[in-house]
């Protein structure tokens, strides 16, 4: 959870404008964050753990503690998010990393372009054995959390540059499929307009505001 220094930082967060995103943290320290923070936090790239379970994913409390503070999920495409993954594609996919030399923990940081578009590429030639997460599965994760605390708290990350990507949607030239699905299951313009980046802006300037009223 949040230790007093904690709070203490997120304070200064708040008053220098600074969103707190809450994606690589504790379900302890998601809650006391979402709590604490004069300004809204994010969620900047994690799933739904009531759709699958993965440390990596927000509970409905959290969701809820998030959406109550203004704040938005941002549901990520990323494949292990959303899909159990068998002890054979996992070797699979994890000898692709090593032989393109991304098994270090900050790899993603620093690998070109080139390299995460070839780990994408061949990572997506399994799908032929073991079918990942898709577009489909992508906006149920969007769907559940618009049902569960209103339109006004999704977004969409792709993580692209982490390791993200989803059958249907592995590059930004693909991103049409996700606004074609989102159509599809009945959401308008205005509602496809928010989740991919008028809620963030929402927030955002939100953000602004506490730090100028600090």
């Amino acid at each position: 959870g949040l230790s007093n220094s904690g709070k203490v930082l997120i304070d200064k967060m708040n008053g220098l404008g600074i969103m707190v995103d809450v994606s690589h943290t504790s379900r302890e320290t998601t809650l006391q964050a979402a709590s604490y923070s004069k300004a809204p936090v994010i969620a900047s790239h994690s799933g739904v753990m009531a759709l699958y379970e993965h440390p990596r994913n927000l509970s409905d409390e959290e969701i809820i503690a998030i959406a109550a503070g203004g704040g938005v999920i941002q549901l990520v495409a990323f494949d292990t998010y959303m899909r159990e993954v068998n002890s054979e594609n996992r070797a699979a996919i994890n000898q692709i990393r090593e032989e393109l030399g991304m098994t270090a923990p900050d790899a993603y940081k620093y690998a070109t372009q080139e390299t995460l578009g070839e780990q994408r590429r061949r990572v997506a030639e399994l799908d032929a054995k073991w079918s990942r997460a898709n577009v489909s599965t992508l906006v149920d994760h969007i769907d559940y959390v618009v049902n569960l605390v209103g339109i006004d708290h999704a977004g969409i990350a792709s993580d692209f540059g982490g390791g993200g990507g989803v059958q249907g949607w592995d590059n930004a030239a693909e991103t049409r499929a996700v606004t074609d699905e989102l159509r599809r299951r009945g959401y308008s313009i205005e509602e496809i307009q928010k989740i991919w980046a008028g809620n963030l802006l929402r927030v955002w300037s939100r953000v602004e505001e506490v730090a100028q009223s600090s």
